[in-house]
């Protein structure tokens, strides 16, 4: 169980060694755990991965989205990073 405080920047909040890779200019936030975490977005542009357990969003400011929980998948190339924007939904 981890307790999560995004920044005012873009950040990608993801456990690390998921599979997940933060894009060019995301601040990364790779301390999402397997248990039941809590993760407050901040304010910004914001991307969350929460992966297994009940965790809790809350949402900042800025828009966030977040992902379902399914694997990794790969972008084309010229995107930068992985996972692809397929599957995202804003949290209101």
């Amino acid at each position: 169980m981890a307790n999560i405080v995004g920044t005012s920047f873009r950040d990608f909040i993801h456990r690390a060694g998921d599979g997940f890779v933060a894009g060019a200019g995301d601040n990364e936030i790779a301390t999402v755990t397997v248990g039941a975490d809590t993760i407050d977005a901040g304010i910004g542009d914001d991307f969350i991965h929460a992966d297994a357990e009940n965790d809790s969003i809350i949402a900042g400011a800025g828009p966030t989205w977040s992902s379902p929980r399914q694997e990794p998948t790969p972008c084309p190339a010229e995107m930068g990073s992985t996972p692809s924007g397929a599957g995202r939904a804003p949290i209101p």
